[in-house]
């Protein structure tokens, strides 16, 4: 790297932690669910639910199996009304993709691959660093973040410097560990949710019941 920098400041992360938002203004947004999954050791697998500018949802877990994890997933899917879901697919994320999407039959899948080209790949090394600097973007755009402290150490801790083609590159998990880091796993969950733009889509359930409002009640 030519550089090194610090991505995220702490003031952008403390507003955007302090920042209230009414559901009103988040309510008709898609709900976009991120996994990190965990490789090894003391790493979390990290679900993330975003809908607009608002992270309404973030938990981890420990020791999880890729059946276990394919299971919260889709209990995720079913209890949140997930619109899309992006899932890290590391070492365990393609046997957690290929029991949702093959076994279990799920359509709104989308596998990330955080080492794959970028969108903008002029400009980003990777799809990894596109996802970061968007949800970058989007914190300054008046993003609601949970006021967590694994969060905002992932987002102000890791660092960042330029390839031999000036794109944007992120410092590598290896060079964090070596300097005290833990896994940015919350902050890698919240990128996901930006992996691509997502579509809400119209529920059947939710028809059923403006049906049966109009209907009296009746089934």
């Amino acid at each position: 790297r030519s550089s090194s920098h610090q991505i995220f400041s702490y003031d952008i992360v403390a507003a955007a932690m302090g920042r209230q938002i009414h559901i009103s203004n988040y309510m008709h947004a898609a709900i976009i669910l991120g996994v990190d999954i965990a490789r090894f050791g003391d790493d979390q697998t990290v679900f993330t639910i975003r809908q607009g500018l608002a992270i309404t949802h973030q938990k981890a877990y420990r020791n999880l199996d890729a059946m276990m994890t394919a299971s919260y997933i889709a209990e995720w899917i079913e209890v949140k009304q997930v619109d899309a879901c992006f899932l890290d697919m590391g070492y365990v994320g393609a046997a957690v993709y290929d029991r949702l999407t093959r076994h279990l039959g799920y359509t709104n899948i989308t596998g990330v691959d955080f080492g794959g080209a970028a969108r903008a790949n002029k400009e980003y090394f990777n799809k990894c660093a596109e996802m970061w600097w968007d949800t970058l973007e989007w914190m300054k755009t008046g993003g609601c973040i949970p006021d967590c402290n694994e969060l905002r150490d992932d987002l102000t801790g890791r660092q960042y410097g330029f390839d031999k083609l000036e794109r944007k590159q992120l410092e590598c998990k290896k060079d964090m560990k070596a300097r005290g880091l833990a896994s940015p796993d919350y902050a890698d969950s919240l990128a996901l949710t930006f992996a691509h733009p997502v579509q809400k889509k119209q529920r059947l359930d939710r028809g059923r019941m403006q049906l049966q409002d109009q209907d009296g009640g009746k089934p």
